[in-house]
């Protein structure tokens, strides 16, 4: 793919994209040809990274794995590493399908010391089997943990968590795999 990409900026006018990677000759090897493709990779890689940034800095183009407060939940979350960063105060909505499992992590500050309020809300009433909800500290331990849900109930956990730490809420099926359930995950500093 990077190939195309290298041949297709060979091609762009020089006004746009000067690239300096050399040119091949007849005469020339295999050698050559992968030293200037390289060049050219990291030319491409270079010119995306500058179009991201651009991009994310314009209003409304916020990168989609940076802590959130509201939306949809950002997909791939099926795993620890790959969790949806949240805000405190964040109301997100997700969708846990067949066999699946949501991850969210959020952060406390330095100097935090209230309680922290996590909620899940079914938004559909053909949950079916069980929902578990769960939130764990950062070295995975499980510090709140909902009962197993089935139908339409919501679960409300709060923590009082260290402050300077990062928390880990796990949204998924208990040990039965139900059909899908649309819900909303509001994450928030405890009322005082």
């Amino acid at each position: 793919m990077k190939v195309l990409a290298s041949l297709a900026l060979l091609l762009l006018p020089s006004t746009i994209v000067q690239a300096d990677c050399g040119r091949l000759t007849a005469d020339d090897k295999y050698e050559r040809l992968n030293q200037i493709l390289e060049c050219l990779d990291s030319r491409i890689d270079d010119l995306q990274n500058s179009i991201s940034a651009k991009a994310a800095s314009e209003p409304g183009n916020a990168d989609p794995k940076s802590p959130t407060t509201q939306g949809e939940e950002a997909e791939p979350n099926d795993y620890v590493s790959q969790a949806t960063p949240v805000a405190l105060g964040a109301s997100i909505r997700g969708r846990l399908k067949k066999d699946d499992t949501d991850y969210y992590q959020f952060k406390v500050a330095d100097g935090f010391d209230h309680k922290v309020r996590i909620i899940f809300r079914p938004l559909n009433h053909h949950l079916g089997t069980g929902v578990r909800v769960q939130v764990f500290d950062s070295a995975e331990k499980v510090v709140a943990e909902g009962k197993e849900i089935n139908g339409h109930e919501t679960v409300s956990l709060a923590i009082s968590p260290e402050a300077n730490s990062a928390y880990l809420v796990k949204v998924g099926w208990s040990l039965r795999s139900g059909n899908g359930v649309d819900y909303e995950l509001v994450i928030r500093k405890e009322q005082d």
